[in-house]
């Protein structure tokens, strides 16, 4: 589907653009990755309203023949910047809540520098193209 386009190729559902999912706001956006977090087969829940590090999502997946891992999910908007200090904050607050990862789920492009921070780290970044792909993986409709 070419960026731009409000009609899908697969019966004509209205799809995944870039332009909507940056226009989302916070509490938008965070419904949206719980729903794909859900989506992808994980049991997700909200974290505490306090939680460490901005921590918006806890989200838990059984593997076979190992524990469970658990995921810390932080979502930003658009208009929020994406950093080194925004990567070691979130890697910081993952141990504080007992996780085995975290992700920061941005809906535009993350500059290099904190995909630099993030591979020393156990944050994976999640930028609007793979947010975009996720969702298109998956049977979710745009909001």
């Amino acid at each position: 589907m070419a960026e731009g386009s409000d009609v899908r190729t697969d019966g004509g559902r209205r799809g995944w653009l870039a332009a909507d999912l940056r226009a989302l706001d916070r509490a938008t956006l965070e419904d949206v990755v719980f729903d794909l977090y859900d989506a992808e087969g994980y049991d997700v829940e909200w974290a505490a309203p306090n939680a460490e590090g901005d921590v918006a999502i806890v989200a838990r997946k059984s593997r076979l023949l190992r524990s469970t891992r658990t995921t810390v999910v932080t979502v930003t908007t658009a208009g929020a910047s994406v950093t080194p200090g925004s990567v070691d904050r979130l890697d910081y607050a993952r141990g504080m809540n007992g996780a085995d990862r975290a992700a920061l789920v941005h809906p535009d492009d993350v500059p290099e520098d904190a995909h630099d921070a993030a591979g020393e780290t156990k944050v994976r970044l999640v930028d609007g193209q793979e947010l975009q792909s996720r969702l298109r993986d998956t049977d979710l409709s745009p909001p």
